[in-house]
């Protein structure tokens, strides 16, 4: 997933091993303060399609449209997740 490859449309729990650990270490790594909503749905272990529509309903999780791209805040979805940051 760090070569740039997009996840598309991925229903939940179809997401590899490789996908998960890339999402995990993408939520613990500090120097970043947001994240593809493509990694946040891994994490949240839901589809794309309902990711963004939470999304645009206000109830994602830290989730923000900037420009034609929804980026998620990596702070907030760790305190959603873990209750803390």
């Amino acid at each position: 997933m760090s070569d740039g490859t997009r996840i598309v449309n991925r229903t939940p729990n179809t997401y590899s091993a490789e996908e998960k650990e890339e999402a995990h270490k993408q939520l613990h790594d500090e120097t970043r303060e947001v994240m593809l909503m493509s990694i946040a749905c891994i994490l949240l272990d839901i589809g794309l399609a309902p990711g963004y529509a939470l999304a645009r309903k206000g109830e994602f999780p830290g989730a923000k449209r900037i420009g034609d791209s929804w980026k998620v805040s990596r702070s907030v979805l760790k305190e959603f997740l873990y209750g803390t940051i």
